[in-house]
């Protein structure tokens, strides 16, 4: 698929609410799907090797797809905002990228 120019998109909920962090707030079973576990999986893994929180990953894989995805994310704690604002940092190789993007 081709993006038009200028085309945005905007990622409500990015990160589920503490689902890929909280092992009390794992995401419910309207997004169960086969292959959830092998997508942890590498999630955890490129969060190992860029020394960031899932979260993190998880913002700064849709900061640099393309078309740009505007993660809208909501934070109840100071250290949960700047958490958020040090994933404008993270560069994901592109090994990494490809790694999340196939395990999409």
């Amino acid at each position: 698929m081709t993006a038009e120019p200028g085309l945005v998109n905007v990622a409500y909920s990015p990160l589920l609410a503490g689902g890929y962090t909280r092992p009390d707030k794992r995401p419910g079973a309207e997004y169960a799907a086969a292959g959830n576990a092998t997508r942890l999986e590498t999630l955890a893994a490129v969060a190992r090797e860029t020394s960031a929180t899932r979260n993190q990953v998880v913002l700064a894989w849709l900061l640099s797809d393309s078309p740009p995805t505007i993660p809208l994310v909501g934070a109840s704690s100071l250290d949960q905002h700047q958490e958020s604002l040090d994933a404008i940092d993270l560069e994901l190789s592109a090994d990494q990228r490809a790694r999340l993007d196939e395990a999409r």
